[in-house]
């Protein structure tokens, strides 16, 4: 037990004083690392590649992020502060609580710009189940959440019933999206994505996951795409996926950045 205590202690420590220690970007030199090209794609560069452990990829994506500010803190130690497991994952409901001068991650904070509601799982799940291309064996999955109380529902979900919903089901999000790259990716501040895996048009599976939102893609001045990093792959390695897939598929959207960055 003295143990385990004085190893909480060491790691408190280290993240408070070492998350924050040496020189964080500025906000002008996160501006500067943003790239633009003549294909319309603004991408926020030099975002480190990190490979997540099994189910850590919540720990990993706020890494890339910490890491890419100038702080030295590894996903290990991310997993114990959010108490994530090799079987579960991590929670996120309460990721924004770690961060900040009450929080054990010093120097940062953490905001929540976006979660999907209740009201929102529940529109999408009982347009869904009007939709004549619904098989039989999805309706009798989902009919029992018309209520939109389980996230758990995505998973059994036609992803191509669910983009064609999106737009009336999901119009919050969609009117949100643009604003929110807008705001933080045009000043260099990338942002922590989770998705519903059996909705991602490029890596379909079960469950959660978390990404970093890194850049988008603007034609005739609409936002047509959005790129991310993945830290499934470890790799620096850009995926694109389109507004409504991506719409589609988020669950929520959060920023981890340097105190002094705040509500810029």
């Amino acid at each position: 037990m003295r143990a385990n205590i004085l190893s909480a202690l060491l790691l408190a420590g280290l993240l408070a004083h070492g998350a924050a220690a040496g020189r964080l970007l500025s906000s002008a030199e996160c501006a500067r690392r943003v790239e633009r090209d003549h294909r319309g794609y603004v991408i926020v560069e030099r975002i480190p590649a990190i490979e997540a452990k099994r189910n850590y990829c919540v720990p990993a994506s706020v890494e890339m992020v910490l890491r890419y500010y100038g702080a030295k803190v590894n996903q290990k130690k991310l997993g114990r502060i959010f108490d994530s497991s090799k079987k579960t994952g991590t929670f996120i409901g309460d990721l924004d609580t770690h961060f900040g001068p009450d929080g054990e991650i010093k120097g940062f904070v953490c905001k929540k710009l976006y979660t999907m509601t209740i009201r929102e799982l529940s529109a999408l799940t009982q347009s869904c189940l009007g939709d004549a291309d619904l098989t039989r064996r999805n309706r009798k999955a989902i009919s029992g959440n018309v209520d939109g109380r389980s996230a758990n529902v995505l998973d059994r979900m036609n992803p191509a019933v669910v983009r064609r919903h999106t737009p009336r089901s999901r119009a919050p999000l969609l009117q949100l999206l643009p604003k929110l790259l807008k705001q933080y990716i045009d000043s260099g501040r990338p942002l922590l994505w989770s998705v519903a895996m059996n909705l991602d048009p490029n890596d379909r599976s079960d469950g959660f996951h978390m990404r970093v939102l890194c850049g988008y893609r603007e034609e005739d001045g609409r936002i047509t795409g959005i790129v991310y990093l993945d830290p499934w792959t470890g790799r620096r390695k850009y995926k694109h996926v389109t507004a409504l897939e991506a719409a589609a598929m988020t669950i929520s959207i959060m920023v981890v950045q340097p105190e002094d960055a705040a509500d810029q």
